[in-house]
C-alpha cells in the first residue's frame, strides 16, 4: 500500500510544474551553511529532596547541506527546489539534589528539508538582490522520542553574484515550522529557525533535455523492496523513490547516483548508491539494451532498537534499458548487502535486501 503523505500532496504538483517548465533555463547546484537557532526548546525541572531533576539542552549552530535546482520561469522569477540534510541535536541529563548531572545522553534526530521557493530578483543587474518565499516540508528519522512537524513556511533574502560559469548566492532564511505533534515526547523542536546559507549553481542550460551537460543525465527512480527488512514482520515491503543523476564516463560505461527515500518501519532512511553501470549493445529489434551495475551504497544515520544500522554497503544489479524518444527508461533488479550494525544482538533489520526499480532519465 502506498502512503500518501502531506509532503507528497505538495511535491507532486511541484514536480509537474518542473516538467512543464523544463524548456526554460535550469540551474543545478548545492546549498549549505549553518543555523543561528537552537534546535529544541530547552526544559528544566529542578530537583527536590525526594526526587531528581531533569535538564534538556539543545544544540546551537548546527549545519545543513544538500542539492538544489532552480528553474528560471521569467526574467526576474525563478522556482528553487532544495533537498537539505539537517541533523538536530539535544542532550538529556538527570540533575541531582547537589546540582551535579548524571545519565547525560546526547541524541541526534535526522531530518531532510524540502523548501519549494519562488525567487524574485529585485534588480536587473550583474550583482542582484533577491527575495524568496514558499512552503517547506521535512521528513524525520532516528527520532529518539521526538515527533518533529513536517510542514512550515520559509522566507528570506540574499544576493546573486556571478563568477565565470558559476553563481554564488549568500542567503538568510527564516522558517516557521508547525508545532510538533502532540504526545508523550521528551523534546520539542523550536518552531522558529534562522539559517545562513551559501548556494552555488551552474550558469544553466537552455537545452530541453540536457540541463546539466551533454554527458550527464537527470531523472527519477521509483520501485519497491521485494524482501522484508524487519524481522518478525510481514508488512515491510515498501515503495521507494527519489532523484537520480547519471554521468557518462567512456564508451558504454557511466556512473549512476541515486538518492532513495526508503523508510524502515516508522524510521526515515535515505540511501545513496554510487554505481558504475555498463550498458551493452542492443541485440533486440525493440532496442532493449542489457545493463549491469555495481558499486558502494550509503545511508543516513539511523538507530533502531538500540542499535545503529550499518551506514555503508555494496549494491549490484542488472536489467534492461529502452529509449523512448529523448527519455531513457530502465528496469533494474538490485541486490544490496549492508555492513553489520553496532549491536548485532539487538538487530531487527535484515542486512540483505532486493529491490525492483524503474528509472527514467533525459
Amino acid at each position: 500500500m502506498v502512503v500518501y503523505t502531506p509532503i507528497c500532496r505538495y511535491l507532486l504538483p511541484a514536480l509537474i510544474l518542473c516538467s512543464s517548465a523544463y524548456g526554460q533555463r535550469i540551474r543545478i547546484g548545492v546549498v549549505g551553511g549553518g543555523d543561528w537557532s537552537r534546535d529544541f526548546s530547552e526544559q528544566m525541572f529542578p530537583p527536590s529532596q525526594v526526587q531528581s531533576g531533569y535538564l534538556l539542552t539543545s544544540n546551537i549552530k548546527g549545519y545543513l547541506i544538500g542539492p538544489s535546482m532552480q528553474i528560471q520561469l521569467r526574467r526576474t522569477f525563478a522556482l528553487e527546489v532544495d533537498a537539505i540534510f539537517k541533523p538536530l541535536g539535544f542532550t538529556q541529563s538527570t540533575v541531582l539534589f547537589d546540582g551535579s548531572r548524571r545519565s547525560v545522553s546526547p541524541a541526534t534526530v535526522v531530518t531532510w528539508q524540502f523548501p519549494l521557493l519562488l525567487k524574485y530578483q529585485l534588480l536587473d543587474s550583474r550583482v542582484s538582490p533577491f527575495v524568496v518565499g514558499g512552503p517547506s516540508f521535512r521528513t524525520s528519522g532516528n527520532l529518539n522520542g521526538t515527533k518533529p512537524s513536517s510542514v512550515g513556511i520559509t522566507g528570506g533574502a540574499g544576493f546573486t553574484i556571478p563568477w565565470r560559469s558559476m553563481r554564488f548566492e549568500p542567503t538568510v532564511r527564516y522558517t516557521r515550522w508547525k508545532a510538533d505533534r502532540l504526545g508523550l515526547v521528551s523534546a520539542r523542536t523550536r518552531p522558529d529557525q534562522v539559517e545562513f546559507l551559501l548556494g552555488v549553481t551552474t550558469a544553466g542550460s537552455n537545452s530541453d533535455w540536457k540541463p546539466l551537460h551533454k554527458r550527464a543525465s537527470l531523472g527519477g527512480i521509483v520501485g519497491r523492496t521485494l524482501t522484508d527488512r524487519l524481522r518478525r514482520s510481514d508488512a515491510e515491503r515498501r515503495f521507494l523513490a527519489g532523484p537520480q543523476v547519471g554521468v557518462s564516463i567512456k564508451g558504454q560505461f557511466s556512473v549512476q547516483i541515486n538518492a532513495l527515500y526508503n523508510p524502515i518501519g516508522y524510521n526515515v532512511t535515505w540511501e545513496f548508491p554510487v554505481l558504475v553501470r555498463y550498458t551493452a549493445s542492443s541485440p533486440s529489434p525493440f532496442r532493449l539494451r542489457p545493463i549491469f551495475e555495481l558499486g558502494p551504497t550509503f545511508r543516513t544515520p539511523q538507530k533502531i532498537n538500540g542499535s545503529h544500522l550499518g551506514r555503508y554497503g555494496v549494491a549490484a544489479g542488472g536489467g534492461v534499458e529502452v529509449p523512448a524518444g529523448p527519455i531513457r527508461v530502465t528496469s533494474v533488479l538490485r541486490y544490496t548487502h549492508w555492513a553489520p550494525e553496532s549491536n548485532p544482538t539487538r538487530s531487527l533489520v535484515f542486512r540483505n535486501q532486493v529491490q525492483l526499480l524503474v528509472g527514467f532519465s533525459f
